[in-house]
């Protein structure tokens, strides 16, 4: 799955038994996301070989931990693994179009530059946070929240404290959200959330609301919300 909210290449320890990883030393580090359970254990391995359409790594380093598959895939790529292209994604028929940049250097592939302060017309400015890509978003015409794009969210999800600065929130035993570090215990639902953001606008009669105050931990910003597949596509 092409999960804009993850980073690289990230597989079950059973696909990387199969495909014969190395691994690259016996420490381990957590995977965090959303869910409530405990972070599991995520170990580092390398590929001799990645190849994606005509797109091919050599020595590529993957995430591997129990949670990166799931009944609807078997791993997940971030979009962070095509920094040297320019990425075109459509969500409507399911493509994903790469351009080379002509000036690329490898020596300057982790380097961040600030946008220019004049943007180009038709744009919007967008923030980034390691490999996380966030926009100023209003809700209900207030604020200029952080939303996360996410585009491994089957839904769009707001902080519960931001929905209920904004509107009615009401308990929904019934929603079920599960993440990599599992189900998240308390899902409730907020009524009638406009999201504005770039120029655009989506109403929602109700909306997915969580706790977000652990994936903010981990991210280290706070986080009003995540704009998934009901947006993106």
């Amino acid at each position: 799955m092409l999960d804009t909210g993850a980073s690289g290449i990230s597989l079950s320890p059973k696909a990387a038994e199969q495909a014969g990883l190395d691994i690259l030393g016996a420490e381990s580090d957590e995977a965090r996301g959303i869910g409530d359970d405990k972070a599991l254990d995520l170990y580092r391995y390398l590929t001799s070989e990645a190849r994606i359409g005509d797109v091919t790594f050599a020595d590529f380093p993957v995430s591997v931990f129990r949670s990166a598959k799931s009944p609807n895939h078997d791993g997940l790529i971030g979009a962070d693994v095509f920094r040297r292209f320019l990425i075109e994604i459509d969500f409507t028929r399911s493509q994903l179009r790469l351009e080379p940049y002509p000036d690329w250097q490898a020596s300057e592939s982790n380097e961040v530059e600030d946008a220019n302060s004049r943007l180009p017309a038709g744009f919007v400015r967008a923030l980034r946070f390691g490999n996380h890509l966030t926009v100023p978003t209003s809700v209900n015409q207030k604020g200029a929240y952080l939303f996360l794009i996410d585009s491994g969210s089957f839904s769009n999800i707001i902080d519960s404290a931001v929905a209920e600065d904004s509107t009615r929130v009401y308990n929904h035993g019934r929603t079920l959200v599960h993440g990599i570090q599992g189900r998240v215990k308390e899902v409730s639902r907020a009524s009638r959330i406009t999201l504005a953001f770039a120029g655009f606008r989506q109403d929602n009669p109700d909306l997915l609301t969580a706790n977000m105050e652990k994936q903010n931990d981990a991210v280290g910003i706070g986080l009003a919300g995540i704009l998934g597949m009901p947006v993106l596509r």
